[in-house]
């Protein structure tokens, strides 16, 4: 598998990933998002802090959240798939979904692997 054949719909590593998301997207009992008014830097602030007040809360009510940010992203190649998941989703310009998440009950994972704390202060 590279990004080439990844990139190239005739490949099976693209029919491949496409299965998979299709599977991982079709499991979701119910699906989150985040919306803001606008699109700037501070919009997209408050919506980070929303986005970790929503994992805190999901987490604190044994949910799991995935997020699903593919077709979030600003490239020529998602601009489809990007208006129609804001027109699916009622959100319209100026008006912007900032996160997309399916939500659900997901398999007990183990804490994922941590610095130590030390790792990462800066000594004066």
């Amino acid at each position: 598998m590279t990004r080439d054949t990844v990139g190239d719909p005739t490949s099976i590593s693209f029919e491949q990933g496409l299965k998979m998301y299709h599977d991982i997207l079709h499991t979701g009992m119910g699906y989150v998002w985040i919306a803001s008014s606008g699109n700037s830097r501070a919009d997209q602030m408050r919506a980070g802090k929303d986005w970790v007040r929503l994992n805190l809360q999901a987490a604190k009510l044994g949910l799991t959240v995935h997020p699903l940010s593919q077709a979030l992203q600003e490239h020529a190649e998602m601009e489809t798939l990007y208006g129609e998941l804001h027109r699916v989703l009622g959100v319209a310009v100026p008006s912007r979904v900032q996160m997309f998440a399916r939500i659900g009950y997901g398999p007990a994972l183990p804490p994922s692997p941590r610095w130590p704390l030390v790792s990462k202060l800066v000594k004066a």
